[in-house]
């Protein structure tokens, strides 16, 4: 499984809510700076970006809308993956592309996205994106009490969750007893979705809700998401890029280049280590801050290496 803050290499977060505008002037009632990160995370997390066939062998895009004729997929904008705009024949060929791959390549899986060699635009998604929040916030404003005091890490695991999902119905069912209650910690092990492939989606959801617990009993900003970064207000984890900021997610580059949505991990990275829903840094390659005390032992060290080295120079000289 890739690492959550390997995967936040890829993409810029920052927690600073209310940037991009009013969660409720948009009619939501969800915190702002969920509304500010939403689509990049679900991007992030497996939102597909790409045409791909569902079990039926319908075609389909990201947030599971349906576009399962050439004309409904041609109304999105697409581009291809040097980031030129796509030609309505550009589309046509990766529609039929998934449609002739069925049965055999289904799903939005790495198989699906290989079959195409279009993407959605940054702009293009983030429609997306914000119609579904809107959609899941409502239902989730109607069945879980409370869901508008929640943290913004529980309501962003939430969203999220409803993304594997495919509804947000799944979320009340598994989460409203234990959200109703605020009691995180059983939220934060109850959120796994089944599918192996939603394994870093699941890890996600599960440090999010970890996060809102300790949101509530450190008694600190609950508008924030924190997502990577410690809930104290630590510094995130190396190799990630969260942290304070404009609130504002980085604009993606052009699929598939390094640092672009849909690009393949860069390597090995330090990132979080889970354990019970926690984010820890994962141990470190050095020394990461001055301390003076330590500098001086260091010194003490170097002359005595010094000394000795000249005594037995002289010891073994004629």
């Amino acid at each position: 499984m890739t690492s959550l803050a390997q995967l936040a290499t890829q993409y810029a977060f920052h927690s600073a809510p209310g940037v991009t505008g009013s969660a409720a002037a948009a009619g939501l009632v969800c915190r702002d700076s969920v509304l500010a990160n939403f689509a990049a995370m679900a991007l992030m997390l497996g939102a597909p970006n790409f045409l791909y066939c569902d079990s039926n062998g319908v075609a389909r895009i990201a947030f599971n809308l349906y576009v399962d004729t050439e004309p409904m997929a041609a109304q999105l904008a697409w581009q291809n993956l040097d980031g030129s705009p796509a030609s309505p024949m550009d589309v046509q060929t990766a529609w039929s592309a998934i449609k002739q791959a069925y049965p055999g390549t289904q799903g939005p899986t790495e198989a699906s996205k290989e079959a195409t060699s279009v993407r959605l635009q940054w702009p293009a998604f983030e429609t997306l994106a914000r119609n579904a929040l809107k959609v899941n916030d409502a239902y989730f404003a109607a069945h879980i009490p409370g869901y508008a005091s929640l943290p913004a890490d529980a309501q962003m695991g939430m969203h999220l969750m409803a993304v594997g999902a495919g509804t947000p119905s799944v979320v009340v069912s598994k989460l409203a007893a234990s959200l109703s209650k605020r009691d995180f910690a059983t939220a934060s092990k109850a959120c796994a979705l089944g599918d192996p492939t939603q394994a870093t989606r699941n890890a996600a959801d599960a440090l999010l809700l970890g996060n809102a617990g300790k949101v509530v009993t450190q008694k600190v900003d609950p508008a924030r998401l924190y997502y990577l970064d410690a809930v104290a207000g630590a510094p995130a984890p190396a190799g990630s890029k969260l942290g304070a900021g404009t609130g504002q997610p980085g604009k993606p580059g052009k699929p598939g280049a390094p640092g672009a949505p849909g690009a393949p991990s860069s390597g090995s990275q330090a990132g979080a280590i889970l354990d019970g829903g926690t984010a820890k840094p994962a141990p470190p390659t050095g020394r990461t801050g001055v301390d003076p005390t330590a500098l001086l032992l260091d010194a003490a060290a170097a002359v005595g290496a010094v000394a000795l080295l000249y005594l037995l120079l002289r010891k073994t000289s004629p």
